[in-house]
């Protein structure tokens, strides 16, 4: 019997009342049981014209996106298992009774966005622990009960969006500690994080930088190698922030500067006012100091004298070649 492996264009999981996981993809169920899976929301003709290829094994590259949304009764991703590759987008959002990811174990790679958003009973990203490479942004959004980040360990650099936003429970971003660099945006609101402890490896932000509404955030520890970010940093509505940590002595550039606003505890450095925008950027190099004309001949003038003194105290030995001494010269005797 032949199994699904690869679907060209894009494979839709939406709007399926009954369907409680997609086991029909995986490497023991037969293609006719796959599209009967899928058949709530695509015809099998419509579905026979996206396969790429067939053969034994479990479906593992998607040619385009990954949409599963809005499926009330699906708990986990089983028939996922052996999906590598996903060539743009990937969206799991507003599956009510979501629990796991880690039917997604094998997941390395997503060319374009990643999109988390809206799974209430989804408690671990730890089933993405494999995945190495997001084209664009990492989005997670609105998984209230999601209680950590552990399936985005593996990434170095994103070229669009990282975004943690209103997972109350994730109170350690310790599993981001291997992130350099982001392309766009850092934004990370309505945690439950006390530090920014994790992000140490990270030196550049494109866009701006959003730590708003974090209601137990204390300090902005843990960005001690951020040196750059291309718009600004903005701090919003953290009721408890009393301290920038490192960010004012290890930020060199931000070029659209650092704001602040409703942070009640946090003390601003000398000449800084909540709801102002401060300029933050490293001064211009101070330019090298003048010289007079007249100064810089005189030092001429007597480095040339000093040349000709030393030349008269020193004379030099004459030559009779470009490779050699006069001989005697150096000391020694003349064979003439």
């Amino acid at each position: 019997m032949l199994h699904i492996t690869e679907v060209k264009g894009s494979l839709t999981v939406s709007f399926c009342p009954r369907i409680k996981s997609l086991k029909g993809l995986g490497p023991e169920v037969a293609t006719v049981a796959a599209t009967s899976v899928l058949s709530d929301f695509m015809s099998t003709r419509a579905m026979g014209r996206r396969l790429a290829k067939t053969q034994p094994g479990g479906l593992r590259k998607i040619g385009s996106e990954v949409w599963i949304s809005s499926n009330p009764e699906l708990k986990d991703l089983t028939g996922l298992e052996g999906l590598e590759e996903v060539n743009w987008r990937m969206t799991i959002s507003n599956n009510l009774k979501l629990e796991s990811l880690a039917a997604l174990a094998s997941l390395k790679r997503v060319g374009g966005g990643l999109v988390v958003l809206d799974n209430p009973s989804l408690s671990s990203t730890s089933g993405l622990a494999s995945l190495q490479d997001v084209g664009l942004h990492a989005h997670f959004f609105w998984n209230i009960g999601l209680r950590d980040v552990e399936g985005l360990s593996q990434l170095k650099a994103v070229q669009g969006d990282v975004a943690i936003v209103a997972s109350p429970m994730v109170t350690d971003l310790a599993p981001l500690s291997g992130l350099t660099s982001i392309g766009m945006n850092l934004v990370l609101s309505r945690l439950g994080i006390k530090d920014l402890n994790g992000l140490g490896s990270l030196s550049s932000v494109g866009g701006l930088i959003d730590v708003s509404e974090n209601w137990d955030l204390t300090s902005l520890n843990g960005l001690e190698s951020l040196m750059e970010v291309g718009d600004a940093v903005h701090l919003i509505n953290n009721p408890v922030l009393s301290s920038f940590g490192p960010l004012t002595r290890t930020l060199q550039v931000a070029n659209a500067g650092i704001y602040t606003e409703d942070n009640p505890n946090l003390t601003l450095p000398g000449g800084w006012a909540a709801g102002v925008r401060k300029d933050f950027s490293l001064p211009a190099p101070a330019p090298p100091p003048s010289v007079p004309e007249s100064t810089l001949a005189d030092s001429a003038r007597a480095i040339k004298e000093h040349a000709s003194s030393a030349a008269i105290a020193n004379p030099v030995a004459p030559r009779d070649s470009a490779y050699g001494a006069v001989p005697g010269a150096l000391g020694g005797k003349s064979d003439s």
